[in-house]
C-alpha cells in the first residue's frame, strides 16, 4: 500500500528521472535558511511535497523522518537549494 503512494508522488510530481539513494539524506549538504539572493521556488509547491513525505514518514516511513523533519523547517522561505533536497 505505501508503495503505491510513494510511486503515485514520484508521477505526481515528475519525479521519475530521480536517482535512487540508499540515504534520505546528504550528510555532505548543509540547508541554510534563504539569504534573499538565492532564487525562491514555488513555496506551494515546496510545501505540498514536504507535507506528502511527512505522511509517508509519520505512517509507514520511520528512516526518513529525521531527513523530512529538516526539510520541512523551509517551509516559509523555500529556494531552489531546499527544493533540490526535497527532490
Amino acid at each position: 500500500m505505501q508503495e503505491m503512494y510513494i510511486d503515485k508522488l514520484i508521477d505526481r510530481y515528475g519525479l521519475n528521472d530521480s536517482k535512487v539513494v540508499s540515504s534520505p539524506s546528504d550528510s555532505y549538504v548543509t540547508l541554510m535558511k534563504n539569504d534573499g539572493i538565492s532564487n525562491v521556488c514555488d513555496k506551494s509547491l515546496y510545501q505540498s511535497l514536504v507535507g506528502s513525505l511527512l505522511y509517508a514518514a509519520l505512517a509507514t516511513r520511520p528512516d526518513i523522518q529525521f531527513a523530512v523533519s529538516t526539510i520541512a523547517k523551509y517551509c516559509s522561505e523555500p529556494d531552489h537549494s531546499h527544493l533540490t533536497a526535497v527532490e
